[in-house]
């Protein structure tokens, strides 16, 4: 029993040394930018009527990682995208919260992290009608970082409060930037 004891001992105080070792080359501040992918799907009784892909944008940045597992992040994504005729033109402005553990592989740093955060979306139409809706949404992505660059593939989900069907947009994005 006193074996166990000491291999968990061990193995836990390796992590938590290469944590806080490692703790000042992931804090800091980080710009990016990068492209956005945005789809629609809509449904009703957990039936899917019908899938959109709600256009390409780019994808604006700023965050900053208190530690290795928890970082802020502001972001401001667009999407635009003629469908049947009617061009649709959508901007996201998201505050969110990561939370993951980045793993040091070499001179860099992989980070897989869960996110929560509150989405503003508005989206403005051709025939000059316009959509806006907040609320919370969630999302999941992988960082890589290497000294001052890093890149993020990240994807967030958002359903829509006051639509008549289960309305749900999907973001996608692959942003570049650099970690100050």
């Amino acid at each position: 029993m006193n074996t166990h004891k000491g291999v968990l001992f061990t193995f836990l105080a390796g992590i938590f040394s290469t944590t806080f070792v490692c703790a000042d080359q992931f804090t800091g501040w980080r710009l990016g930018a990068g492209l956005s992918q945005t789809s629609i799907t809509v449904g009703e009784d957990d039936y899917q009527l019908w899938k959109d892909d709600y256009g390409e944008g780019i994808k604006l940045e700023a965050g900053y990682d208190f530690n290795q597992m928890l970082g802020v992040v502001i972001s401001y994504e667009t999407n635009n995208e003629r469908i049947d005729g009617i061009r649709r033109q959508g901007e996201s402005l998201k505050l969110s919260a990561d939370l993951g553990g980045a793993f040091p592989v070499r001179d860099s740093f992989i980070k897989p992290y869960a996110k929560l955060g509150v989405l503003y979306y508005s989206e403005r139409f051709s025939s000059s009608s316009e959509f806006n809706d907040d609320n919370l949404f969630v999302g999941i992505g992988i960082r890589f970082q290497q000294q001052i660059f890093y890149a993020d593939l990240s994807l967030d989900y958002y359903q829509f409060e006051e639509v008549f069907v289960d309305t749900a947009l999907t973001q996608t994005a692959l942003t570049i930037g650099y970690k100050f």
